[in-house]
């Protein structure tokens, strides 16, 4: 396990930036060098980015936004959230510690959602907007309405009575 105190005699790290800095010669890393590269996960048998950054220390390979917090804290988290979303940004600013119930919250919108809104649908068959929202781990219904604008504002509502925002 890796300690705040070890990590900052390996690294220095930027919280105005982000950026980790080598404070030892180790591996390809030498003294003053930016540490990390971008994270790699599978998919589909593939190779592919994650959007995230990593730096190996210690024979690890861990998650920069991770040792961020460790080395701002010196605590582990158990979840990082990026607030506006940007894997790769690890300025101090934009990193809290959540779990991963508050993590999913803040997710861009799917794919396949054709409101534009978070939760709401339009059911086609009977003509209405469909409502819910996540809390603790499940599906909370929140109703149907005939207007898309009273469904978005019961989204709204529902988020800031479940900490959303």
């Amino acid at each position: 396990m890796i300690t705040q105190k070890k990590l900052k005699e390996a690294l220095h790290y930027n919280p105005d930036t982000g950026v980790f800095t080598w404070l030892v010669n180790r591996g390809k890393g030498r003294i003053g060098l930016e540490a990390g590269s971008p994270h790699y996960t599978r998919k589909n048998g593939k190779n592919v980015p994650s959007g995230y950054m990593c730096v190996r220390v210690f024979n690890s390979t861990q998650l920069a936004h991770r040792l961020a917090y460790l080395y701002m804290t010196g605590a582990y988290p158990i979840e990082v959230d990026h607030k506006n979303r940007i894997r790769n940004d690890n300025r101090w600013s934009n990193l809290e510690a959540s779990t991963r119930s508050d993590n999913s919250r803040n997710t861009k919108i799917r794919s396949d959602n054709t409101s534009g809104v978070k939760g709401v649908n339009r059911d086609k068959r009977r003509g209405t907007w469909r409502v819910r929202i996540h809390n603790k781990g499940r599906e909370v219904h929140l109703g149907e309405f005939n207007t898309f604008e009273d469904a978005v504002k019961a989204r709204e509502l529902a988020e800031i009575k479940y900490g959303y925002k």
